[in-house]
């Protein structure tokens, strides 16, 4: 059965929180109050109780830390230093990008016949994790050299199963590979048709909502859904340099549609996440911020610098 495209399913409130916070307060170590959080829910139709349980789904998975003030909680996003913070921001904004690439590979292999069913599961999803392809059973490649991300990798599989794996860099692929294959191997051809469908329903959305006058709450609905589509896209992105890729690439036509609409509706989206936050605690109202593909590079200059 063929899954359903993204657009047509709800957003998680988990998801919608996690979107939320990094639109709109990205970086700040201040909570937020939870019912502030709860009436941004109401916009997307969930529920206080369903709020809530979301709310204290991502404490638990430490994603929230919580403060109490008296009776009042509120909740802050656990602080990242500044070099993870100008990567979220790069893999958000800038990982459509094309990729520099020498012409290298990194490649990397393990024992398959004598590993246990378990063991070579916790490897490839380690591998897929890191985004490399499959060329055949115990062959796995990547373009570029990933030396530094294998090792970190390789800290979560356990020890004698990480002596099994191993990689080379600087490694060459013969001439003669062809093209489809390579592609194949990173399922490339089907990462291209989900950028095309995303592309095309959120191009209609954009021309129907830009030609009209939204509202503070719509425009905060369709910004919060096309950038949590974005992210499910791009964290499934291969990063496959140009000389991989169709002309022009699927990914990139798909960021310049969620750039238009993203950028566009910043302004009004915010006043409403402002409105709201100034109802529970107006000392944070002006630090509602929000950020933009065309202002991605500042940004991290910006982040870098604090």
């Amino acid at each position: 059965m063929k899954p359903i495209p993204r657009h047509q399913r709800g957003i998680a409130p988990q998801s919608i929180i996690a979107v939320l916070f990094g639109d709109y307060w990205f970086g700040r170590p201040e909570p937020i109050p939870s019912a502030a959080l709860v009436d941004m829910l109401d916009i997307f139709g969930i529920s206080e109780n369903g709020a809530r349980a979301a709310i204290q789904r991502l404490a638990q998975r430490k994603f929230l830390v919580s403060h109490r003030e008296g009776r009042r909680t509120a909740y802050a996003v656990h602080t990242s230093g500044k070099k993870n913070l100008a990567f979220l921001i790069q893999r958000l904004f800038q990982s459509h990008l094309p990729q520099d690439w020498d012409g290298t590979w990194t490649i990397l292999t393990y024992g398959t016949s004598e590993l246990p069913i378990g063991d070579a599961r916790l490897i490839r999803e380690e591998l897929k994790e890191l985004a490399f392809g499959r060329l055949n059973d115990s062959l796995w490649i990547k373009p570029g050299h990933h030396n530094n991300q294998i090792a970190k990798s390789l800290q979560n599989l356990p020890p004698d199963l990480a002596e099994g794996v191993t990689y080379f860099e600087n490694a060459t692929l013969s001439s003669s590979t062809p093209l489809s294959r390579l592609r194949q191997a990173f399922d490339a051809e089907s990462f291209d048709l989900r950028c095309h469908e995303f592309t095309n329903f959120w191009n209609e959305q954009a021309r129907a909502v830009l030609g009209a006058s939204p509202s503070e709450d719509e425009a905060l609905r369709l910004r919060t859904r096309v950038m949590s589509e974005w992210r499910a896209l791009i964290r499934d992105n291969p990063k496959l340099p140009a000389e991989m890729m169709p002309s022009p690439a699927a990914i990139q036509t798909a960021a310049e549609t969620c750039a238009q609409l993203y950028d566009t509706l910043g302004d009004l989206a915010s006043l409403k996440v402002r409105t709201i936050i100034q109802e529970h605690d107006p000392s944070l109202a002006n630090l509602v911020t929000y950020h933009t593909f065309k202002g991605a590079e500042t940004l991290i200059h910006q982040v870098l610098e604090q």
